[in-house]
């Protein structure tokens, strides 16, 4: 911990913030917030999402995220096909594993782009399937719980023998019999496929011995894989005409970590499965194709897989942490509060008035305390700095402040990688509604307005629990490191 620095002096930024800096070059200068949608697993293939279908979320701004999913598949009969994709032949059994691979990043709490890599074969085994995805959010559900987002995913041509244009199957592998188009003119496109979705999250069940736990609903509608292919009858007999859905589960353990129950319809498949997320790291363990029995062929069947990944937040741990809706989680136990649920203040000896008015704090956890403040102590500087003096020993307001902290002082700025910030006014008190976490800065978490776009131009210090000092960028002053 530094010294408290002298007012009117400058906070010199510590070498370990050299690295953000650095980033910040990087990507022209924009901070990335805490991504108050609720963390989301990766999709088998193409980023955030349930199995094979998108949700409405997006990664935290410059977080990384590495996948790696896999699936046996056993049947005793794969059917060979002839030119026009009709069975010829019920073919032999087939058990085999197949792996796919992807890598997706962040951006601006708004993009999530990234790479897939799913099948390197010769020609024979239906040739190279890899490709590219994005996706962008419209309506972040942080604010109301409803999200909206568009994307797309691009995949290569895989080429058969004899130079025939395949197409990209939609478990990941290529395959020679799913050709781009058939002898008699019908054709599967499965390059390109645009989406639309929207997700909403409820809060989940209520019980006193239940942790804390959300519902999560997903519909959506796109083309390419969620609807190529129907009508042949190996490959996808019928289906939904491009619509697909999603639901989840979600419950944080009391040990930081999440068990999420997951199921979808893909327009062609029923995939369902649990995952634990823990930190960075999540495992899941998964069924595909559960809507289809006798195992007729390799798709329509049903297959054992897992799922794992691994999300980096550099510029923010605390994004990449597992949590619902509300992600600023806080960082002390509170104790639960009594009825009525209003907080009578008593500083020293003295009995409590009989008037008070109540108000509501702020605390850097992110969520609002009401309290009841004597009218004679009914001011920002001295009504919350006696209840806070006045609280029992052990008793202490959930979250991190400047003021405890050891290097805040009156007057002095900050440096961050997105510039100089000073400060500007006296303290405010503003409600948990109007602001949301951006960045930590020595150990305390910095705030910005809701609507505030990133950089934002002004950032709330939470001095101490409901005392909050504003500070303005300064667009004349830099960002220098520590000697």
């Amino acid at each position: 911990m530094s010294r408290a620095a002298a007012p009117g002096t400058r906070m010199r930024i510590r070498w370990g913030q050299v690295p953000a800096a650095v980033l910040m070059a990087m990507t022209g200068g924009v901070v990335p917030g805490v991504a108050q949608a609720p963390t989301f697993s990766s999709t088998l293939r193409y980023g955030s999402g349930y199995f094979d279908v998108p949700a409405a979320v997006v990664l935290p701004s410059l977080a990384f995220r590495a996948s790696w999913s896999g699936f046996l598949v056993r049947v005793d009969a794969d059917p060979e096909v002839d030119g026009n994709g009709a069975v010829e032949d019920p073919g032999a059994a087939r058990s085999s594993f197949h792996g796919d691979g992807a890598f997706s990043v962040g951006l601006w709490d708004r993009l999530e782009v990234g790479a897939t890599l799913q099948s390197f074969a010769g020609t024979a085994q239906g040739g190279t399937q890899a490709g590219l995805f994005g996706k962008a959010l419209l309506l972040n559900p942080a604010r109301s719980g409803l999200g909206l987002a568009v994307g797309a995913r691009y995949l290569n041509a895989p080429t058969g023998e004899g130079g025939v244009e395949l197409a990209p199957a939609r478990l990941g592998f290529g395959d020679p019999r799913l050709r781009a188009s058939f002898d008699d003119g019908r054709s599967v496109d499965t390059r390109l496929t645009v989406y639309g979705v929207a997700s909403v999250y409820l809060p989940g069940i209520r019980f006193a011995w239940l942790p804390d736990n959300q519902v999560s609903l997903s519909a959506g509608y796109g083309s390419g894989m969620f609807r190529e292919g129907s009508g042949l009858p190996w490959y996808a007999p019928e289906g939904t005409g491009g619509w697909f859905f999603g639901g989840g589960w979600e419950v944080q353990t009391g040990s930081g970590a999440v068990v999420a129950l997951r199921a979808e319809h893909n327009g062609f498949d029923v995939n369902a499965g649990v995952e634990v997320a823990w930190g960075g790291l999540r495992v899941g363990v998964h069924g595909l194709g559960l809507n289809h029995g006798g195992g007729t062929s390799v798709y329509r069947s049903r297959k054992a897989g897992f799922s794992a990944s691994v999300t980096a937040c550099p510029l923010l741990k605390r994004a990449c942490r597992p949590s619902l809706r509300v992600a600023f989680a806080a960082d002390t136990v509170r104790l639960p509060a009594p009825p009525p649920d209003t907080v009578v203040i008593v500083q020293g000896s003295r009995r409590p008035a009989s008037v008070g008015r109540p108000r509501r704090l702020c605390l850097s956890s992110g969520e609002d305390l009401w309290v009841l403040i004597p009218a004679a102590e009914d001011t920002l500087t001295q009504g919350i700095r006696a209840w806070i003096e006045s609280l029992p020993p052990g008793v202490i307001p959930a979250g991190r402040y400047a003021e405890a902290a050891g290097w805040y002082a009156p007057g002095a700025e900050l440096e961050l990688p997105a510039g100089v910030y000073r400060p500007e006014g006296d303290p405010i008190s503003p409600g948990c509604a109007e602001i949301l976490p951006w960045v930590e800065y020595q150990g305390v978490p910095l705030f910005r307005f809701r609507e505030a776009q990133s950089p934002p131009s002004v950032l709330l210090l939470p001095v101490a629990p409901g005392i909050w000092q504003l500070f303005r960028h300064s667009p004349g002053g830099s960002s220098e490191t520590a000697r």
